[in-house]
């Protein structure tokens, strides 16, 4: 659960700091569709490795998704 929280915190924090640079090249509107996007695209595959039956790769994939 420690390993999960960090890799989420890891990935809100580079967000965060590419966030900036990234609305004074591209319209605010564009970045929030893209990541509307991107977050319909990633729930369910979380929800797919989540239900997905024991393995080795399930962390690993949990971490990088």
């Amino acid at each position: 659960m420690a390993t999960a929280l960090g890799a989420y915190s890891a990935g809100s924090t580079i967000v965060a700091l590419v966030l900036p640079g990234v609305l004074d090249k591209v319209p605010d509107r564009a970045v929030m569709l893209h990541g509307a996007l991107l977050t319909a695209v990633i729930l369910p595959g979380l929800a797919v490795i989540t239900a997905a039956g024991a393995g080795a790769w399930r962390r690993p994939a949990l971490l990088a998704v």
